[in-house]
């Protein structure tokens, strides 16, 4: 009767071990895949922060382009006004 009760206190104690375990291989898993998608938010974050400043440089290049055109414009609109 004792080595009964001895082989499902083992049995139970080793179920538990098991399950321990997996739970401790799962928390693992789930931390490496917390990790991953935390460096590829950081990646993506930074990749952004880069086209928003390429975008913000073309910005300041166009707008001053479009400045000295509407200048030469006035410029010439003076000059054919000038003309007549």
């Amino acid at each position: 009767m004792i080595e009964i009760i001895a082989a499902v206190a083992s049995a139970a104690i080793g179920g538990a071990a098991m399950g321990l375990r997996g739970m401790s291989a799962q928390a693992r898993e789930n931390r490496e895949v917390i990790i991953r998608l935390s460096i590829g938010m950081e990646s993506i974050a930074k990749r952004l922060e880069e086209l928003h400043m390429d975008i913000k440089a073309d910005r300041t290049e166009l707008f001053g382009r479009l400045t000295s055109l509407e200048q030469r414009t006035s410029r010439l609109e003076v000059l054919a006004e000038q003309d007549s």
